[in-house]
């Protein structure tokens, strides 16, 4: 029997094994001239203010729930805080760039067209949104929420000399702030950038990082792109982001919880509430000069709770561990040493899980971030150790506290290693308790030894490493306790119970939160909860204020050095507070300018005329010009004719309304 032979129902060229130019098109044509065409339209309504405001938001928004890459909602919310709060701000190194370009609405227009391909090019295939929040996730954004409306509440019915009056009364640190905040707006960039103003002297934080206020001005600018830098209305966008930070925090906090256990929501709540604790009504309120300093704290936690289960591909981990790091170190670089073995674990792991082409670029990606963390030491190296002996110190650690924390961290990390041993993830746990607790002991010992002491700066790294520590080992801790077989076999009414119980006894982690007629210590209230009695108590209006925003007006960004002088303000308010605030408000002040004499003291007239002509001497060759009450403008005409001359000295004005 001769073999059969089957013969081809069709050939088969080369020709017809290449996609067709149609195929081709759908591909890749069509996505891409979608993605064009929508991120050219997003360009458009935002050059006609049409895409500004809440519809800017909410196309942000959008973009989040719609963007391609993982579904788990914590997952995204980690990333998106990385790229927002670290990656993003790093932009400020590029001079003038967002002062030319509208930076953000390019980059929106980019996410919109990326995800408007996405949509296109998937179709009806797989899932095409992030999953929905969780009921623990629902809880932390929820949280996030109350504390930013939690903390405006005080501020309802103040007018604008009223706000600057309280920001003046509770919060130091707030007039430098403001300042670097205005700074980015202003200049597009950091303000070490540009240091130097066009007389060669240094700007006002020259060498500060400022991490959160270019994010802050990054922000401003996505809502409204054309924002104006009047005192006034700049004045409540900065109470707004500082809102939004304070509330940023606390969901962050509670995400990276929800992430290790979100499937346990009885779990969950009492870990939320030592985060709810710290950062919302404890130690780090958003209105005492320290929204940079909490932010970086808590974006130090969550980095170390990223390298446990890990819900991230190698990259993404890095990306996302690296990008809180990045927080950290363009805010308060000491509490870097924290997350170091975070960073430097995903780092190898993702350079270890790329091949060929792949581990050349993550290689590129790696030694660049490592310049980006330490670029910012060169602008503040100069200063040496010297700034450790600041002697004032608005914080006083609970050191036994931080000694149980960082104790019990080591000891969960030791007891992970035996029961589950993850020698890496494990390491990353115990160091930051380890170098956590060695920069406390090192920087202490330095102190003790300068200045008999631990003054401000070593009370402020061990609150950090305190709550770091214990952001971290509740995170853990609930990690555990839920895949344990105790949980398991718990009947649900206990649950309830109990995780009830232990949410209000976790609110107590840094002070007494409860009402005021349980409280067994007055003294040892939760330190937000006094600061916002405080700020209730503060005057809807303010008259110095009023008289510092309207002496600022009215220089209209004339040229020359403007300064605010008030000898001993009725008020009671420190004079120097007025003079700062009023170079801030006034344009971009030399970082000297700032520390000039305030003159306080018990003088007379003549005494004090004669101090301000040697404090400012030759004003026309020097470019001075001086508000001042008329009392003591008299005073100084008289004594000085170059003063006398028109255009030198003016009254601080009286204003008609505040």
């Amino acid at each position: 029997m001769e073999p059969v032979t089957t013969l081809p129902t069709e050939s088969h060229t080369e020709f017809d094994a290449q996609p067709s130019v149609r195929g081709s098109w759908r591909t890749y044509g069509q996505p891409v001239s979608v993605a064009l065409v929508s991120g050219g339209l997003v360009l458009i309504l935002r050059e006609t203010g049409i895409l500004v405001g809440a519809a800017a938001v909410a196309v942000a928004v959008i973009c989040f729930v719609l963007a391609p890459g993982t579904r788990q909602f914590s997952d995204r919310f980690m990333l998106a805080a990385a790229l927002c709060i670290g990656w993003l701000p790093l932009i400020g190194w590029l001079p003038r760039i967002e002062s030319r370009i509208d930076l953000p609405g390019v980059l929106l227009a980019i996410a919109v067209g990326i995800v408007a391909a996405r949509q296109l090019r998937q179709g009806r295939r797989g899932p095409r949104t992030v999953q929905l929040p969780s009921a623990a996730e629902w809880i932390a954004l929820g949280l996030g929420a109350l504390t930013s409306l939690w903390w405006a509440r005080p501020f309802r019915g103040m007018t604008t000399s009223g706000i600057l009056g309280t920001l003046q009364n509770i919060g130091y640190d707030n007039v430098t702030h403001f300042g670097m905040f205005r700074s980015n707006l202003r200049l597009g960039s950091f303000v070490q950038a540009q240091p130097t103003l066009p007389g060669g002297v240094s700007r006002l934080g020259y060498d500060y990082p400022q991490g959160i206020h270019q994010a802050w001005a990054q922000l401003t600018r996505l809502v409204q792109p054309h924002v104006s830098v009047a005192s006034a209305s700049l004045l409540h966008t900065y109470l707004t982001v500082l809102l939004v930070t304070a509330g940023g925090a606390v969901a962050l906090g509670c995400m990276a919880v929800c992430r290790l256990c979100k499937e346990d929501v009885l779990v969950a709540i009492p870990a939320m509430a030592v985060v709810l604790a710290l950062f919302a009504v404890g130690t780090f309120t958003p209105f005492d000069g320290f929204a940079n300093f909490e932010l970086a704290i808590v974006a130090v936690a969550t980095a170390v709770t990223l390298m446990v289960r890990p819900t991230l591909s190698p990259g993404w981990n890095f990306f996302a561990v690296a990008g809180m790091g990045l927080v950290a170190a363009y805010n308060w670089y000491p509490v870097v040493a924290l997350m170091a073995p975070a960073l430097v674990v995903a780092s190898l792991r993702a350079w270890r899980s790329s091949h060929g082409r792949a581990r050349v670029a993550m290689t590129v990606v790696i030694c660049g971030t490592a310049l980006a963390y330490l670029r910012p030491v060169t602008t503040f190296s100069h200063r040496g150790l010297s700034w450790l002996n600041q002697p004032t110190s608005s914080l006083a650690t609970p050191w036994g506290l931080l000694i149980l924390v960082v104790a019990a961290l080591i000891t969960l990390a030791c007891v992970r290693q035996v029961s589950d041993p993850d020698l890496w993830t494990n390491v990353v746990i115990g160091g930051a308790a380890v170098m956590g607790g060695g920069a406390v002991v090192f920087f202490a010992a330095y102190e003790v030894h300068s200045t008999g002491s631990v003054p401000y700066y070593g009370q402020k790294l061990a609150s950090a490493v305190l709550a770091i520590c214990a952001v971290v080992l509740v995170a853990v801790a609930a990690h555990h306790l839920v895949r344990s077989r105790a949980r398991k076999r718990l009947p649900t009414l206990l649950a309830v119970a109990l995780s009830g119980l232990l949410a209000f006894a976790a609110l107590q982690f840094d002070g007494y939160v409860g009402p005021s007629v349980l409280s067994p210590f007055p003294s040892n209230n939760a330190g937000g909860i006094a600061l916002r009695k405080l700020v209730f108590q503060q005057p809807r209006r303010s008259i110095d204020a009023a008289r510092v925003l309207l002496a600022a007006q009215r220089t209209g960004g004339r040229p020359g050095r403007w300064f605010y002088l008030e000898p001993n303000p009725p008020s009671g308010i420190r004079s120097i507070l007025l003079a700062q605030w009023f170079l801030v408000l006034h344009g971009d002040p030399a970082n000297e300018d700032s520390f000039a004499p305030t003159l306080d003291g018990t003088y007379s007239a003549s005494q004090l005329a004669h101090a301000v002509r040697a404090t400012y001497p030759h004003p026309e060759e020097n470019g001075f010009h001086l508000f001042v009450p008329a009392w003591l403008r008299r005073a100084i005409a008289e004594q000085d004719a170059a003063w006398g001359r028109p255009g030198r000295l003016f009254v601080i004005p009286t204003p008609t309304s505040i």
